[in-house]
């Protein structure tokens, strides 16, 4: 007879009657009627699954230009302009 197929959230349950339950893996899987090999399998996939991805929704806030005044000279830049291009400007500029 071929194994049983058993959706998500089947496997979720018997995870939780596993976690619930004082059994070892090996006696957990004999009364269930599966194999140690693919229990284990399944519980790693179904754990991996559950975990946050590591993205995280970000928001971009619109950043105030800034003004660098070098004597008698204004710039008005974004400051998403790396520092160190503003430096060199500003080192060109007192010449």
């Amino acid at each position: 007879m071929p194994a049983r197929r058993r959706s998500r959230e089947e496997w979720r349950s018997l995870l939780e009657s596993f976690e619930a339950e004082s059994l070892s893996e090996e006696a957990f899987c004999v009364t269930h009627g599966m194999s140690l090999g693919y229990f284990r399998k399944k519980r790693a996939l179904l754990a991996r699954a559950d975990r946050p991805s590591g993205f995280v929704r970000a928001q971009v806030a619109v950043a105030e230009p800034i003004t660098v005044q070098i004597q008698d000279v204004q710039i008005r830049c974004s400051t998403a302009l790396p520092a160190a291009w503003i430096a060199e400007l500003a080192a060109a500029l007192r010449g």
